[in-house]
């Protein structure tokens, strides 16, 4: 549990938040996923001052309070949603419910019914079939040795063969393999088990198909029968005829006999081959309905990717603002552009006070795009002057936020406390580093923009005993390894993880020198003023600070020295001069009295009068203007 200490002594030392009746209720909305830094900061403030605090923040898998606790504070963690968000769980609620109402099908009586009529159809059939084709089978085989085996008949045979087949083209030709004598069979003996089933028509339609393949048959018998004794003929010189013909009859002959092989052939295959197009025609059907849907979903979301940030923070906006009306506060406190909205809606609508916090000039963030930047910039021009009150965190955003909106604000700067509420760890412990050593530090979160890259290439240039020491998270951690790995520093640069907030100061006050290495990528980070240069000179840590107005500032009245953002020998030179034998003892008096000078106390009575004021100030119900 962390300490709140007890009210400052002020001119008027009443707590702003309490009352005869009770306490005060303020709802502070940020879309943080953890309580640090500058917003623990002004949260811990309320609750010394006497408020009943309800934290409206977002929901993530980190531990969102970092160790604060107290009876008066609430955390309510909010889940918004987007339209990008809101496609991908569609998508995926569709693909569940597919798949459940396919099982759920499956299981119908209906269809176990009909798939049972299905299978029993298909089993006849099948017999059916196998019967008919074992029949087609001998006729085939039977004709092809008649072709191939006929003996060689004299002219006079040839002759009254033709003449009993001219004669036999009105009568029946005879059943070589016994298929009418089959479908008679089938026609009695099966008769009631058609009837039983009710699939006369099937039936009909299997015989009607099996009298075709017979008619088929007997064509192709007398086709054959008729070009073998032509070819006969002419090979016997009984006929005379020009040598075209005789290629032209040998090739029909060939023909016949393919076609023969391949009805045969596609009778014996005709049930695989059917069974397995059409399940192939169904796979692929399938398949390309769901490529289709996969690629329409993709294409939908791929489209609403862009204003994915906006559409979640008007989500967080509605459900932010609907909470902080049901808690009926006395006092909202919103923090950055993603909490501006909900609350100054919810202060409106409730007639209260509305104090904003700029921690930082938020639509110049390298994570914003420029569109979001276009779309974004009305709606906090708007709303931020409509707050009743705003606290900025430095001289040069305060006068920038004056030149785009007209508004103006007080200045609070992100000072450090004075002392933590545990100890600290060893960092030398940490590193692994001989006692000798000298720990340049560098705290904070490992994104672009904050010159670590550079950090990382003037180490080999460092003195003998400086040990850089990394600590933190973020998403450039595996690539900073990789840099000291190429750059052959990684025996002398360690990265160890970020320490809880009450144990920040006595971790830090461990090392020799601090490290603000931010680069002028943005405006935001040109006119910024991290936290880390507080906590450094707070414990007495020298700074070698990056060159930009800020930063520079703080360091010309003595608090350290500044580097080119973009130079690593720059950097080199300043940690080498203020490490050097004499000078280091200087600077840690220097910067030691520069942060005893600048404490989170004396912002912290500036910032309570700001509060006050907001108070004091009459307010009406003007609803959702």
């Amino acid at each position: 549990m962390s300490a709140i200490r007890a009210p400052l002594e002020m001119a008027d030392p009443t707590p702003i938040f309490e009352t005869a009746d009770g306490n005060r209720r303020v709802v502070v909305i940020a879309m943080k996923t953890q309580l640090r830094g500058r917003i623990r900061r002004s949260v811990t403030t309320l609750l010394e001052q006497g408020a009943e605090v309800i934290i409206l923040g977002l929901k993530s898998d980190k531990d969102f309070t970092v160790g604060l606790d107290h009876q008066r504070l609430t955390v309510e963690l909010l889940e918004p949603s987007s339209v990008y968000i809101w496609l991908t769980r569609r998508q995926q609620c569709a693909a569940a419910n597919r798949k459940r109402w396919s099982g759920l099908v499956k299981q119908t009586w209906p269809v176990q019914f009909i798939a049972g009529l299905t299978r029993t159809t298909k089993r006849v059939a099948h017999k059916a079939s196998e019967r008919m084709i074992l029949t087609v089978r001998k006729s085939v085989r039977r004709l092809g040795t008649a072709l191939d085996r006929a003996p060689v008949a004299t002219t006079t045979e040839l002759i009254d063969a033709e003449d009993t087949a001219k004669r036999r083209r009105l009568a029946p030709t005879p059943d070589l393999g016994g298929l009418d004598s089959l479908i008679e069979h089938l026609k009695v003996s099966q008769r009631g088990r058609w009837v039983s089933l009710g699939l006369i028509p099937v039936a009909k339609l299997i015989l009607d198909f099996m009298a075709a393949v017979i008619q088929l048959r007997r064509l192709i018998r007398l086709a054959a029968w008729r070009q073998a004794r032509k070819v006969r003929r002419i090979a016997q010189g009984e006929r005379r005829v020009p040598r075209r013909a005789r290629r032209s009859a040998y090739r029909t002959l060939r023909r016949i006999r393919r076609f023969a092989i391949w009805a045969r052939l596609r009778l014996l295959r005709t049930r695989q081959r059917v069974k397995r197009r059409r399940t192939l025609r169904r796979q692929k059907w399938r398949r390309r309905s769901q490529e289709r849907r996969k690629n329409r979903m993709f294409q939908l979301r791929h489209r609403v990717l862009p204003f994915h940030r906006i559409t979640r923070w008007v989500d967080f906006w509605r459900i932010s603002r609907a909470q902080a009306i049901e808690h009926r506060p006395d006092f909202i406190v919103s923090s950055d552009l993603p909490g501006l909205v909900g609350a100054n809606l919810a202060a409106k609508t409730l007639g209260v006070p509305h104090a904003h916090d700029c921690h930082e000039l938020y639509l110049e963030s390298t994570s914003l795009l420029p569109m979001e930047r276009t779309l974004l910039a009305p709606i906090e021009r708007r709303y931020m002057r409509r707050a009743d009150a705003i606290v900025i965190v430095n001289e040069s955003i305060r006068a920038e936020y004056a030149a785009r909106y007209a508004v103006d604000g007080t200045v609070i700067r992100n000072c450090a406390e004075q002392g933590d509420a545990q100890p600290g760890q060893d960092l030398y412990a940490l590193a692994g580093a001989s006692t000798d050593a000298q720990l340049v530090l560098y705290q904070g979160g490992f994104s672009v923009g904050r010159g670590l890259d550079v950090v990382i290439d003037a180490v080999a240039e460092f003195p003998k005993r400086a040990h850089l020491v990394m600590m933190g998270y973020g998403p450039m951690k595996p690539e900073l390894r990789e840099l000291a790995e190429v750059k052959g520093v990684s025996d002398r640069v360690t990265f160890v993880e970020a320490v809880p907030p009450e144990q920040l100061l006595s971790t830090t006050a461990t090392a020799t020198l601090g490290l603000v290495p931010y680069q002028p990528v943005s405006a935001n980070n040109r006119l910024a003023l991290p936290n880390k240069i507080f906590e450094y000179t707070t414990v007495g840590l020298p700074v070698v600070v990056s060159n930009i107005p800020e930063l520079a500032r703080i360091a010309d009245e003595g608090a350290g020295l500044t580097y080119d953002p973009f130079d690593p020998s720059d950097l080199a030179r300043a940690v080498t001069e203020i490490l050097a034998p004499g000078a280091l003892e200087n600077a840690q008096v220097l910067s030691r009295a520069w942060g005893r000078s600048n404490t989170w106390e004396i912002e912290q009575r500036k910032l309570i009068d700001v509060w006050r004021n907001a108070l004091n100030t009459p307010h009406t119900r003007g609803g959702d203007r």
